[in-house]
């Protein structure tokens, strides 16, 4: 079991699967950079230009443009709502820390140790 402040220290991918390809292929996503090329893959299987991909979503082609180049910041309600327009949905994996927990310290207890060793 991992306690909450080994969130800190996970991993996080997020995999998408392909509804095009009853195959079911599988990305790996960790940068904004394979985001975007999963995007623009996804986009051209279709057969869809960038315009039309922005008319689904409800965005400019910039946008488009610059989300599928990679370019950070990108809100993810809208990127949510790329992925959602192009069947792309999301299984996000956490992968667990392989570093050690320490145990938790108690300081009240080592006070009242250390005023009992004082007398």
């Amino acid at each position: 079991m991992y306690m909450i402040d080994d969130i800190c220290f996970c991993q996080l991918s997020i995999t998408f699967y392909s509804s095009i390809n009853r195959i079911g292929s599988a990305m790996l996503v960790r940068t904004a950079n394979d985001l975007g090329t999963a995007i623009r893959d996804h986009r051209k299987r279709r057969g869809w230009d960038q315009q039309t991909l922005a008319s689904h979503v409800g965005v400019s082609r910039q946008w488009i443009i610059d989300v599928e180049k990679g370019k950070p910041g990108a809100s993810i309600g809208l990127v949510l709502r790329a992925l959602d327009a192009l069947g792309m949905p999301i299984n996000l994996a956490v992968k667990p820390s392989t570093r050690t927990r320490v145990a938790s310290i108690d300081i009240d207890q080592i006070v009242r140790n250390s005023r009992r060793n004082a007398r």
